[in-house]
This record gives C-alpha cells, structure tokens and sequence, in this order.
C-alpha cells in the first residue's frame, strides 16, 4: 500500500457508513502517519467489537478519539489471561444476543401484563369503586 492512505479507502474499510462528510473532513487534517495508523487499526478494532456484539462507533468517533490507539485484546490473549487466573476466577463473558432480555422487551412485558390485568377487571364487570380496593388493580391504574 501507499505512504498515505485515501479516505476512500478508509471509509471503504470501516464497518459502519455514516457520517462520512464530517470523518471524511476529520480525515483531511489528519496526518499521513495518523491516517496509516487509523486505517491499520481499524481490523484490531472490527474483531474487539465482534467478539462483544458492540456497535461499531461512528468514523469521525474513531478518529477524533483516535481510536486505534485503544489495547484492543485478541481472542488468544484474553483466553491466555483467563488461563493465568484460573478457572474459578475467571468471569464469564456473556455476549450480547437476541436471546438476551433488554431492559425494553423487561418494560414492554409488564406493560402487557399491567393491560392484561385491567381487561381482566373490565371482563369480571367489578365496579371501580370495589376494584379500587384491589392493590393489583391500583398498581395497574398506576402504573398503566
């Protein structure tokens, strides 16, 4: 490759499109060592973040944070750290999937619960003034 790297080529490069007319302005006054080093980086970076399941951040982040400067470990050394401290001591890494239940999918659950409950009442034909002395349907009222 070329001493200097063309923000083409970067942004052809980096895994998340967008922004490019502020990272691509970043990108400009960067300087040729900068530019080679924040393309080199960006591969060390990918496979950190895939591991995690985290989102890539916006190029003009990772640049103006100078990101490839972060000690991205790789697969083999965490699992060599792991190694040195046992396995009892070692924490497990649970990786972000669909599976895993969101604080969101958590509120949209109760909330569904909370609606269920109300309809039950309504359904049952209790008054409002007996239903009143319910604590599930207060709660309901509440928090509905």
């Amino acid at each position: 490759m070329a001493n200097d790297i063309t923000f083409e080529e970067f942004w052809k490069a980096y895994p998340r499109k967008l922004g490019k007319k502020r990272a691509g302005s970043k990108w400009n006054r960067m300087t040729k060592k900068a530019r080679l080093a924040a393309f080199d980086g960006i591969g060390r970076m990918v496979e950190y973040y895939q591991r995690y399941g985290y989102d890539f951040p916006y190029p003009e982040t990772y640049l103006n944070g100078e990101r490839w400067e972060d000690d991205y470990p790789t697969a083999e050394a965490e699992e060599k750290e792991k190694g040195k401290r046992g396995k009892l001591s070692a924490a497990p890494n649970t990786p972000i999937t669909p599976s895993t239940p969101s604080a969101a999918a958590e509120r949209e659950r109760q909330n569904e619960a909370r609606i269920r409950q109300r309809d039950e009442w309504e359904r049952h034909s209790v008054s409002h003034e007996e239903a009143m002395k319910h604590p599930d349907y207060l709660r309901a009222l509440r928090e509905g």
